[in-house]
């Protein structure tokens, strides 16, 4: 790989760049394209502005590339995928709780309107059965993730 400067042909060892340099062009590399993002607080009007990137490694995962730009200058960012894995997991299980906790109060909500239930036995025995299948998955994958 070239970590070269541009302007001064001397090597970077600026994290950013180096990460960067190595992924890009790779052939298991995809990338999606710059987003900018420019954050305004409201009471004080100060302006940030973010640019994301994102490189996904067949075999690693994704890495993202944050820039904030501030009027105290800019910073630069990688989020291995490590983290990004973490964020992704934390994001999931934030939905999936928000949904249940959803559900449960329109189903507290149709109970008090005098909305009947109309599963059958059948239908709660299949969901029954479903549940605990998945459930298995679900332990077989941590448990495989384990012993990694």
């Amino acid at each position: 790989m070239n970590n070269l400067t541009p302007s001064t042909g001397h090597a970077t060892t600026d994290p950013y760049d180096v990460s960067f340099g190595q992924l890009k062009g790779l052939p298991d590399v995809v990338q999606a394209r710059p987003s900018t993002v420019q954050s305004v607080q409201f009471l004080t009007g100060t302006t940030v502005t973010y640019i994301v990137q994102t490189l996904r490694q067949a075999a690693e995962g994704d890495t993202v590339y944050l820039q904030l730009i501030s009027r105290e200058g800019g910073t630069r960012l990688v989020l291995p995928p490590a983290v990004t894995n973490v964020i992704a997991r934390q994001r999931d299980a934030i939905t999936t709780r928000t949904r249940s906790e959803a559900g449960k109060r329109v189903a507290a909500e149709r109970k008090a309107a005098g909305h009947v239930q109309t599963f059958s036995e059948e239908a709660r025995a299949m969901g029954l059965n479903t549940r605990s299948v998945n459930a298995a998955k679900r332990a077989a994958k941590r448990a495989a993730k384990k012993s990694k």
